[in-house]
């Protein structure tokens, strides 16, 4: 298993019965959903997982799931005991799934929470005088916009106009419909109102009940379908100034930035 010191991340699902055994034999800590003892573990080989396959979006995780940043932090305490130096690889993963479903308030906060792994990086660096972070993405997805064709005013619009509804929600689509699939239908208006400040239509309701409650097998084909994700991205977006062009892949230049102890390399 590439001999790797560290791995955070979900797949609990994925862990077989050998690889227990080789975790056994090679003396690595192995942690399934427990966050205080992959709080408590200071030195030696770990592999801590949480949830069956994928992590929950940042803004729909519960206390017992830690953030980007923290495992960022376990993993630079742990790593930077080796003498040698290290290299340590942090994905900020669902930002993807978010912009493929074109949930803007999941690409929001999955950068936010991406943004702050990277102050944790940048802080240890600088401290620590001999260490280089490199950010970069592998692709950019979805043509998220402020702005959209259907939206006249949007070049007008203030802070408040452009970013107060979006403020206000507390879940992604995909946690808001967990939520819902838990729910009878008579609580959808209230529930949705409590979660995303917003009074649902009639229409937007039975347009809910009538969805298809499924997640496509492919995460890239989300915003696609009849699943009570896009119909809830659908509702949510509508209230917002964000735009998508796409739920796929899209063209454009990435950036690249590096941080380096003796400045430009």
């Amino acid at each position: 298993y590439q001999d790797l010191n560290v791995m955070f991340g979900g797949g609990v699902g994925f862990i077989t019965d050998d690889m227990k055994q080789h975790f056994i034999d090679k003396n690595i800590a192995y942690y399934a959903d427990d966050i205080n003892s992959f709080r408590k573990h200071t030195n030696g080989k770990i592999w801590a997982l949480w949830c069956d396959r994928h992590m929950p979006y940042d803004l729909d995780r519960d206390t017992q799931i830690p953030s980007l940043q923290e495992m960022t932090e376990k993993a630079i305490d742990i790593l930077s005991k080796n003498e040698n130096g290290f290299f340590l690889m942090v994905e900020g993963s669902k930002v993807d799934w978010a912009a493929h479903a074109n949930d803007a308030i999941g690409c929001i906060t999955e950068y936010l929470a991406f943004d702050k792994a990277v102050k944790s990086a940048l802080d240890f660096a600088r401290k620590e005088g001999n260490t280089t972070v490199i950010i970069l993405p592998d692709h950019g997805n979805s043509g998220f916009t402020t702005g959209r064709r259907d939206l006249k005013s949007y070049d007008k619009a203030g802070i408040k106009q452009l970013f107060g509804n979006v403020s206000n929600y507390k879940k992604t689509s995909g946690g808001l419909e967990k939520i819902l699939l838990q729910a009878s239908p008579d609580k959808f208006k209230a529930l949705i109102k409590e979660y995303t400040d917003i009074d649902i239509t009639d229409d937007e309701l039975s347009d809910l009940i009538k969805s298809e409650n499924y997640k496509p097998e492919n995460y890239m084909k989300v915003n696609d379908g009849k699943n009570m994700t896009s119909k809830l991205v659908e509702i949510m977006n509508k209230r917002t100034y964000f735009g998508f062009t796409s739920g796929g892949h899209t063209g454009e230049e990435v950036f690249l930035v590096a941080y380096h102890p003796q400045g430009d390399i």
